[in-house]
């Protein structure tokens, strides 16, 4: 269970991350936000952030990804969140810790995804996580859904032959050592 902003102790990166979630109730209108300095597939751009109105409070959610244009601004026109209440799927993913710099960035943009931040400014009561949404979800219509993590190597990239490898490595550095 995730709680909300200053309502208990945040869950651990490793207690939530890539868990599917279903949520129910109204996106906010006008709350929409593009968080700067984001790849999806090579191509650079922002993910569009809109708080999505629950029973128990607002939960921050990544509806997908818009292009940069050539000078790095975002588009002119993103796609509209639906006005009518929706159910969504997505994976929970765990907030930032540092501050996403809406007043320094000005106009609609944010420089990372903290909820924390988002309470402040708003005054609304937010889960202290967020969700990126599955294809087809509404909400995601116009925009570049984000890819699914590629989870098939838990190591972080270093497969189990490096770290045999390291493993030897460090033995031999303690017998040099010695």
């Amino acid at each position: 269970s995730v709680p909300l902003v200053n309502h208990g102790t945040a869950p651990g990166r490793d207690a939530i991350r890539y868990r599917s979630v279903t949520a129910s109730g109204s996106y906010v209108t006008g709350a929409e936000q593009l968080v700067i300095n984001q790849s999806v597939n090579g191509t650079e751009g922002f993910y569009v952030l809109t708080p999505l109105r629950t029973a128990g409070g607002q939960l921050l959610v990544v509806r997908g990804f818009v292009a940069a244009k050539s000078d790095g601004t975002p588009p002119a026109k993103i796609a509209d969140a639906p006005t009518a209440p929706v159910r969504i799927t997505g994976q929970l993913q765990t907030p930032s810790s540092t501050k996403d710099g809406a007043a320094e960035l000005g106009s609609n943009l944010i420089g990372s995804i903290n909820p924390a931040e988002q309470v402040a400014r708003r005054g609304a009561a937010t889960y202290d996580a967020y969700v990126t949404l599955a294809g087809g979800q509404p909400g995601t219509a116009g925009l570049t859904v984000l890819p699914d993590p590629d989870l098939s190597n838990p190591a972080g990239g270093a497969y189990e032959w490096q770290h045999f490898a390291y493993i030897i490595q460090w033995y031999l550095f303690a017998l040099l050592a010695l």
